[in-house]
């Protein structure tokens, strides 16, 4: 099973490939990390577009569930997902 990691200091939610594959549209190696959503900078975009262009405030937790990833953009008072 994929790690997932609520970044909240670099303003992103990553994960580490457990197995070499495609996740959430994202081709990965096993043991690299990748960035969910985010990108370093504090703001709020992607909501129905691509999550990999996404901007996310202060991610501060993160669950799996039905192989999508649900997380807290609590800085922009929202939770978001990420299908899987």
């Amino acid at each position: 099973m994929n790690l997932i990691i609520s970044d909240t200091d670099n303003q992103e939610v990553r994960v580490v490939a457990a197995t070499t594959g495609t996740f959430y549209g994202i081709p990965m190696i096993a043991g690299d990390i990748y960035a969910l959503a985010g990108d370093h900078h504090v703001g709020l975009s992607a909501d129905g577009g691509p999550i990999s262009s996404s901007r996310v405030t202060f991610p501060s937790w993160v669950i799996v569930s039905h192989g999508s990833v649900i997380f807290s953009d609590s800085g922009n008072g929202r939770i978001r997902e990420i299908q899987g």
